[in-house]
């Protein structure tokens, strides 16, 4: 969570996860990380709960207009959405941007998205 927090905030990864265990000292883990939840830690570093918008590609688009969405996936493993291309034609699906810590940036269709299993996300405050 650290990492994609750092990418939509611009700090480095070593000070969110400093920030994050200052502020939630009652479950850091021995590696120094905090297990915290997304919900719990957006409201540290200025972001803010949103709704997940489900298979709506334009409620996505509404809510990255306000900047990049962190998105917690089932796992606990958390990404950022960086954007969303639409398209004109109802037989193409939407596709995303997402930057993931662990293998970098990827393009899924909204379908492929959604199957990632979404349980929260943060958005600019």
């Amino acid at each position: 969570m650290a990492a994609s927090l750092a990418m939509m905030t611009g700090r480095s990864e070593e000070e969110m996860v400093t920030l994050l265990a200052a502020a939630h000292a009652e479950v850091v883990l021995d590696d120094g990380h905090a297990d915290v939840l997304l919900s719990d830690a957006a409201s540290t570093v200025g972001l803010r709960e949103g709704y997940v918008p489900g298979n709506n590609p334009d409620a996505w688009a509404e809510q990255l207009a306000y900047g990049p969405i962190a998105v917690e996936l089932k796992q606990g493993h958390v990404v950022v959405l960086k954007a969303i291309h639409l398209s004109e034609d109802a037989a193409v699906e939407a596709t995303v941007v997402l930057l993931d810590p662990w293998s970098g940036e990827q393009q899924l269709t909204l379908s492929e998205f959604l199957n990632l299993g979404i349980e929260s996300i943060a958005v600019p405050g």
